[in-house]
């Protein structure tokens, strides 16, 4: 179902004249040393530059996966073992799938590193031979090699290490992160730990000790086209492809019906 939305964005991408999406996928092996979370690192800060190189935080995670031509949508899978999950086909716009009933998902500052955590996916782990993926992250499967190598990938992108590592003070670097980068206190641990080299003990009691801090004030929502048959959109359609969907129903190029009909796809 997902990979027909993805085909939907593409058509209409075509429909109004515009990209179907920014994105250059680079199927990637694996690091020749195991240390996949390392390579993730890297590409991930890659991407970071190529995407936007303003030394700043990203003000909404969504939102610029979403100016790439990535369609991210809510929906609710049958376990919670599944966090989210990645499809893309050729002509079709990438899809990232948020398990919604997970407090991970509902919690803004761990949602954007899922959201990172998918793009690693997107941009390296489809076949060489068919352009396809279908990669579904579940929490029960952090020894695989290419979510290790997400898991990397994700604090790279965030936040590339050097754009902090000035800060060489690891409490100071953990609540900068915290306050400012947009990290959970978790993730801002293990990326102070990345960073500056640190023993796990270390960074576990980095996590203890700034448990009470507040996080930044961010807001991951985006700012949707509004039409009256948007009003009982699918959450599979609720995102990137239904703002097509508006627009091209705006710019007559599909019927009230037709337009519809596609908003209500689930």
């Amino acid at each position: 179902m997902a990979a027909e939305v993805g085909r939907v964005g593409y058509w209409l991408a075509g429909e109004l004249g515009e990209p179907p999406h920014l994105l250059h996928p680079t199927p990637t092996g694996f690091a020749a040393d195991g240390k996949n979370w390392l390579q993730g690192y890297q590409l991930g800060e890659r991407a970071r530059v190529s995407a936007r190189d303003d030394h700043a935080p990203v003000k909404s995670v969504q939102g610029l996966l979403e100016s790439l031509g990535i369609h991210v949508a809510f929906v609710s899978f049958r376990t919670a073992d599944i966090e989210a999950a990645a499809v893309w086909e050729p002509k079709a716009v990438p899809v990232i799938l948020l398990n919604k009933q997970l407090e991970r998902i509902s919690r803004v500052h761990s949602r954007r590193s899922v959201l990172a955590h998918e793009l690693c996916h997107l941009l390296h782990d489809a076949s060489v031979e068919t352009g396809l993926l279908t990669s579904v992250t579940r929490s029960s499967q952090e020894s695989d090699p290419a979510e290790q190598r997400a898991n990397g990938f994700s604090p790279g992108f965030l936040a590339p290490r050097a754009w902090v590592e000035e800060v060489r003070e690891p409490g100071a670097l953990m609540t900068l992160l915290i306050t400012r980068w947009g990290f959970s206190v978790e993730g801002a641990a293990w990326h102070t730990r990345n960073t500056l080299r640190l023993p796990e003990a270390e960074a576990t009691e980095l996590m203890q000790s700034h448990r009470s801090m507040p996080l930044a004030r961010l807001v991951e929502s985006v700012a949707r086209r509004q039409d009256g048959i948007r009003a009982s959109v699918s959450p599979l359609m609720d995102g990137l492809v239904a703002d097509r969907v508006v627009e091209a129903h705006e710019h007559d190029l599909l019927s009230r019906g037709r337009a519809a009909e596609l908003l209500h796809f689930q």
